[in-house]
């Protein structure tokens, strides 16, 4: 019998929030929660707000990155410092001393993922890993992947950084256009809505997505989903491991 949690809706409107250790003035929400039966990542929704801050921090044996949502914030990775803007996605190696804080007197909101997940064992040391790097939307190619209509999709996190626990897709389905159903057998995975509203299915239970909803899906199951109102919908994806490594 699987370990693994059927498909499952985490709103942030109907979540707590906790300020974390080493941060201050901050919300975060867990959107894949241990409950789901999530081995191999979790993903946060954090909230810094104006004179608050992510202090340095390490993750040894977990990969790591902020995905910003709105806000600009001013990050530090082992002494490299980065500006951070909506779009920009941070690549945190296993280990790296980390930290960031909101800039412009606004709320930092970003997606985290720490892969694998804290309640899991960390990776083996030794692993080959890029060195902090800003992976800016942007500056990103995108594309129409397998299975997908009239949908962009750009990735935020790319085989050159070394990850072997976790990839983050962010993907743009256009009014008419459709993530058509598909299955990723071995491997963890959620969509995370940020703009729009979508209708997914995963193994015939049908949900109805808004921004702010995270939609965990466990290994092998059957989804899809499509956008509704007629806006495009925009979301960012976890698939772990990435499909560049082997299951």
């Amino acid at each position: 019998m699987s370990d693994y949690a059927k498909a499952q809706v985490f709103r942030m409107s109907e979540l707590p929030s906790s300020c974390p250790a080493k941060h201050i003035d901050t919300e975060a929400f867990v959107l894949i929660p241990k409950e789901t039966g999530a081995k191999s990542y979790t993903l946060f929704c954090t909230e810094v707000h104006p004179g608050g801050e992510a202090e340095p921090d390490t993750h040894p044996g977990r990969e790591h990155c902020y995905f910003i949502l709105s806000g600009a914030g001013d990050a530090e990775v082992e002494g490299k410092k980065f500006r951070l803007n909506v779009g920009d996605c941070l690549w945190i190696p296993p280990g790296a001393v980390h930290g960031v804080k909101p800039v412009g007197g606004q709320t930092l909101r970003f997606a985290v993922v720490v892969s694998p997940a804290p309640w899991a064992d960390p990776l083996p040391e030794g692993g080959e890993y890029a060195p902090a790097k800003a992976f800016r939307m942007t500056e990103l190619p995108s594309a129409c992947p397998a299975k997908h209509i009239d949908t962009d999709a750009f990735t935020v996190i790319p085989k050159e950084t070394g990850a072997k626990s976790y990839t983050l897709f962010c993907t743009e389905v256009r009014p008419g256009g459709e993530a058509e159903m598909d299955t990723h057998p071995g491997r963890e995975h959620c969509y995370f809505v940020l703009s729009g509203t979508g209708d997914a299915q995963v193994d015939g239970e049908k949900f109805r997505l808004d921004p702010g909803d995270c939609l965990w899906i466990p290994p092998g199951a059957e989804h899809g989903m499509k956008p509704v109102g007629g806006q495009t919908l925009r979301f960012a994806v976890v698939l772990s491991p990435p499909p560049w490594t082997e299951v």
